[in-house]
This record gives C-alpha cells, structure tokens and sequence, in this order.
C-alpha cells in the first residue's frame, strides 16, 4: 500500500482537529492533498466546481494544490 502509515497520520490529523504541518510554498498532487485532508479526490473536485475551494494550478494534465491551498481548505471545513 503506497504510503499507508503517511495517510493514516494525516486523516488523524483531521479527525483530531490538528492543522495540517504543510508548508505554504510546498506542492501537492490532488491525490496527496486529499490525502492530507482526508478527502476523496473526487470531493476534492466538487468543492472546486461548486466554488467552495480554490482550483489547483495545472502543470500539463496534472492539477497540483499548494499548501497554503490546503490549509485554507482545511481551516474552511474543519475548524469553524
């Protein structure tokens, strides 16, 4: 399993209510960035077509999201 134990601790993260440790500069996949909030990368793109997050940056055919990306997201839905 491709990087188990790394999204275990983060979607516990989540759960737990800890911000997520990214750095704002720092480049993630949409795969990593879901992982990192304990999303569906198919929620993940819902939330960008109904406005509720901003879109990735593409590079080529891949959609990448930066950490301050991520952290806003996360502050958004999961600590109000």
């Amino acid at each position: 399993m491709r990087g188990g134990f790394f999204n275990l601790t983060l979607n516990a993260m989540a759960i737990v209510g800890l911000e997520p440790s990214v750095k704002d500069g720092q480049r993630f996949t949409q795969r990593e960035a879901a992982a990192i909030l304990g999303l569906a990368e198919r929620t993940i793109r819902y939330y960008v077509a109904m406005g509720l997050m901003m879109p990735g940056r593409k590079i080529g055919r891949c959609t990448y999201y930066y950490g301050r990306d991520i952290k806003r997201c996360w502050r958004n839905f999961f600590n109000q």
